[in-house]
């Protein structure tokens, strides 16, 4: 997760073009939040830890997925 924030710094500063990254990269960015331990632990628990992260998804219009139970 924290290559991904370094990622989001890249193509907020257009060193790395959406579309591409978007192709090679989105099927990791949701095999992670399927991952209900890393969503639980990381992305709710410490989610003002993660902000790049989740300023990523938001920006590929990735919503995290609903915990159930």
């Amino acid at each position: 997760m924290g290559l991904f924030e370094h990622c989001e710094e890249m193509l907020s500063k257009k060193l790395i073009d959406w579309e591409t990254f978007g192709s090679i990269f989105s099927y990791r960015l949701h095999n992670i939040l399927f991952n209900r331990i890393i969503l639980q632990a990381k992305l709710i628990e410490e989610r003002e830890s993660w902000e790049g992260f989740l300023r990523l998804l938001n920006n590929l219009e990735i919503p995290l997925p609903k915990i159930n139970g």
